[in-house]
């Protein structure tokens, strides 16, 4: 994650002043967010679970059919389940808004030096500049870091409970 980002943020950066010395239109900070939407996409973890939104309810109407102990029980879990989600959406807003404030004003420090770019370039600023934008980002990474790891314990804990609500309907069924 990092690492990674260190290494092609830097690239992405250096590129995008080449593209603006050369008159370049399409240079803007945009290549950035595009880095970033591509890293937010291949780590996010709630995807899945909005594919599994509509079936949550014929699942439970099956399970009472089958069992009204085993549809209670699904059910009693499924609102734990859902309580857990809250929390866990609650417990990562702060540092997610702080990741994304940071990440606007790499944006904003990115497109402001790309105006600049060939004063930039001329008065050698390019390194104490890309030092700048890169403690940015770092804010922007470690936040998100923070982020992840709060996601991760509440995953593990809604993993656990679901795995003892599976245990649980076996042993009724």
């Amino acid at each position: 994650g990092m690492v990674f980002d260190q290494r092609v943020s830097g690239h992405v950066f250096s590129s995008l002043f080449d593209a603006a010395v050369r008159g370049d239109p399409g240079a803007k900070a945009q290549a950035m967010r595009d880095l970033d939407t591509f890293r937010q996409t291949i780590t996010g973890v709630g995807a899945a679970a909005l594919f599994d939104m509509p079936w949550i309810f014929i699942f439970l109407g099956v399970l009472f059919a089958i069992d009204p102990l085993i549809g209670m029980v699904t059910t009693v879990g499924a609102v734990a389940l859902l309580l857990l989600a809250l929390a866990q959406e609650k417990a990562m807003r702060p540092s997610q808004k702080e990741a994304t404030d940071a990440q606007l004003k790499s944006y904003a420090f990115t497109e402001a030096a790309l105006r600049n770019a060939e004063v930039v370039r001329a008065m050698g600023m390019l390194p104490p500049l890309g030092a700048a934008w890169a403690r940015h980002r770092a804010v922007s990474m470690e936040q998100g870091a923070e982020t992840s790891e709060k996601s991760n314990l509440y995953a593990d804990i809604i993993r656990a409970l679901r795995m003892g609500m599976q245990v649980l309907v076996v042993a009724i069924g």
